[in-house]
């Protein structure tokens, strides 16, 4: 029995016709979702699976062919969204990978329309003609396009060529985990000796954050360091991760991926600690961050429209050296170790006479103040530098005719 196509005769110019095609589609596929399969034979279920696979796929392909015109036209611009992917993403409620796979696909087998005017071909011909087919699946698109995309400029453009009609055609019959493999031993074979990649390792350095599991509250990522970055990991993170002293005949249960994976956090938290890292999103120190005391208003203590008093600044800016208009407070302590982890900068009062009128002075063979004051006492290396600039203090000759400079 032939079933009519009259929707099919000719190219679809218009948003009247594609909507009617689509919609008998959903119905076609509404009326097959709905057929008695028990009365069908095994082999006859099985080629309606291919058939059923094949709409898919070709539904797929219809997608990447409107991803790539949405994606041409730029709508994103005009519909408060970042890119294409971004856009698809909010408007579909797909996954962000599921869109950017559209995306890359769709600048991958679709030609490239030109500044000047013209259009330049598909950059995977091959690939084109298979997913216009419907014979490759989402997977092994995403193996083909980066794939090719991963290979160095410098592979040969015949060896090129022949990797990519190679992947193109392996991709359809060949399941998606053991055509990864193949792929992989492709790109090998392009480059055996790894010297066509001229880049330096540090420009390959990569880290990407996973989406969150909502069920679990982990998230998971993954990247690549170079030897410079392994070595400090291991480093940061070695005498973090062993195992915990044995308490009541107790050992650490955690196995060596849970130790690393918290001796990970624990480096970074301390790190943080500290105070050297900068800002989110500004790249501002946080040392340079000012607060007034608590209850005041919110614009004064987070640099809003209030004045911020000389008093109300960050303790030991100038690492305890002041001029005189800039008197000490007793019991200021020192910012920047954590809560429950801050000790006093230096005495409470400063003796008599032991900071002249004056520029700022400048010890020699200490680090600058700024750096000095986000050391807290308490930790080891801030309770050394406090320890050492107490000596200097102590030992320095101070008189009103002291060169400040020095």
């Amino acid at each position: 029995m032939a079933w009519p196509n009259v929707l099919f005769m000719e190219p679809i110019s218009d948003i009247d016709h594609a909507t009617a095609v689509a919609n008998s589609v959903c119905a076609g596929l509404d009326a097959v979702r709905g057929t008695a399969f028990w009365k069908i034979g095994d082999a006859e279920l099985l080629t309606l699976a291919e058939s059923l696979e094949r709409v898919g796929r070709l539904a797929y392909a219809a997608q990447v062919h409107l991803t790539g015109e949405i994606d041409t036209r730029r709508v994103f611009q005009d519909n408060g969204a970042v890119s294409t992917a971004a856009l698809l993403r909010q408007r579909l409620c797909i996954s962000p990978g599921d869109a950017a796979a559209r995306v890359r696909a769709a600048r991958a087998i679709l030609p490239r329309e030109l500044p000047s005017g013209g259009e330049t071909p598909p950059e995977l011909p091959e690939l084109r003609d298979a997913v216009d087919a419907g014979a490759v699946g989402t997977e092994q698109i995403r193996t083909v396009v980066s794939t090719m995309r991963a290979l160095p400029a410098g592979v040969n453009p015949e060896i090129r060529d022949m990797a990519r009609a190679s992947l193109a055609a392996n991709a359809q019959v060949t399941e998606p985990v053991v055509f990864a493999r193949f792929a992989q031993q492709v790109a090998d074979r392009c480059d055996p000796d790894g010297t066509l990649d001229q880049r330096d390792p540090v420009d390959k350095v990569e880290l990407t954050l996973g989406s969150r599991n909502t069920s679990t509250g982990l998230t998971g990522f993954k990247g690549f360091l170079d030897d410079l970055g392994v070595e400090i990991m291991s480093k940061a993170i070695d005498g973090l991760a062993a195992p915990r002293p044995a308490a009541d005949g107790i050992v650490d249960p955690r196995p060596a991926k849970v130790r690393r994976g918290h001796a990970l956090v624990e480096a970074l938290r301390r790190f943080l600690d500290v105070g050297f890292a900068p800002t989110q999103g500004r790249g501002t120190p946080a040392r340079h961050r000012h607060h007034g005391p608590r209850g005041a208003p919110r614009a004064t203590r987070h640099g809003g429209a209030g004045s911020r008093r000389p008093d109300h600044r960050r303790a030991g800016t100038d690492a305890g050296l002041r001029r005189d208009d800039h008197p000490r407070r007793p019991g200021v302590r020192l910012a920047g170790a954590g809560h429950g982890h801050r000790g006093p900068v230096g005495p409470l009062h400063d003796p008599p006479g032991d900071h002249p009128a004056g520029p700022r002075m400048h010890l020699p063979g200490l680090r600058p103040a700024r750096d000095l004051v986000r050391f807290a006492p308490c930790h080891p290396l801030g309770a050394r530098r406090t320890h050492q600039l107490q000596e200097w203090r102590a030992r320095l000759p101070i008189s009103s005719s002291a060169d400040p400079s020095r």
